[in-house]
């Protein structure tokens, strides 16, 4: 579990501009559902982060040579460029649109070692929020132990919800289903349609608000040894897939089966 110190340099590697902090485009706010396998990236729904770090705690440049799909999977890869003052690079997209209350969904397996984040997420912050400050949830494999996962949201750039899950599997080895469901009242995460976190919107208490972006990548973290463990730069290069991704609107109906908004399976099972 994170620190409030580790928590808060995570808040400022997150707010930091580039291709998911700065935009502020009205008519991107609450995209459409859609289902994507990645037998392409489609330019039209995802921008690549290329050259530029977020801040002081990643221990590698966004490169966008390390985005890249093959046999129907999306790989994101951490490598070695020694021509770098970071030494390395590593690998994120992120969707043009932005979208709101819904289920989103990805099928993906995490990279393993210490010092690595593998991440399925979204995310709003900067000029593009009314506060300035960033909305955002989380699934965040730690390459350290990737029998769990840690999950987390923040609100107007309020932290400190962090929940660990114990998998019962290596997400490292194993393609897995991963969602959550977002709503006015409520988040709820799942794993391969069993729900195993929720949180509920309290009076008084912060709660995202903001329509977000999609963003999954890999990197590597610098200073954060209690929370991601020391990054060595040992085995490179190291990969992260993701096989499909999904946003399903809130009361859109299931568009693909392993869905958890199809009956019996995660919210659509209520």
């Amino acid at each position: 579990m994170k620190s409030h110190a580790i928590a808060g340099a995570l808040a400022l590697l997150l707010g930091v501009g580039g291709a998911y902090g700065s935009e502020n485009d009205e008519k991107n706010t609450g995209g459409a559902s859609f289902f994507e396998r990645f037998t392409r990236l489609n330019p039209k729904r995802w921008s690549i982060s290329h050259d530029w770090v977020n801040n002081e705690i990643q221990a590698c440049r966004w490169w966008n040579k390390n985005v890249a799909i093959d046999s129907g999977r999306l790989t994101l890869s951490l490598r070695l460029m020694a021509s770098l003052p970071e030494k390395y690079t590593c690998a994120e997209i992120a969707s043009r649109e932005t979208y709101h209350y819904g289920t989103y969904e990805v099928r993906m397996r995490a990279a393993s070692g210490s010092g690595l984040n593998t991440g399925f997420f979204t995310y709003v912050g900067g000029e593009a929020t009314k506060s300035g400050k960033q909305d955002e949830i989380d699934f965040e494999f730690l390459g350290k132990n990737t029998g769990q996962v840690q999950l987390n949201y923040f609100s107007g750039g309020e932290y400190n919800h962090e929940f660990i899950v114990d998998l019962g599997f290596d997400a490292a080895k194993t393609e897995a289903w991963y969602a959550f469901e977002w709503l006015p009242d409520r988040i709820r995460w799942f794993v391969n349609g069993k729900q195993v976190h929720e949180v509920r919107a309290e009076d008084g208490k912060p709660f995202p608000l903001e329509g977000q972006k999609i963003v999954l990548d890999l990197w590597a973290g610098t200073g954060v040894d209690a929370w991601l463990g020391p990054f060595d730069g040992q085995g490179l290069p190291l990969h992260a897939t993701y096989v499909s991704v999904a946003f399903t609107k809130a009361g859109d109906p299931c568009q693909f089966p392993e869905s958890a908004v199809c009956p019996g399976r995660g919210p659509g099972g209520h």
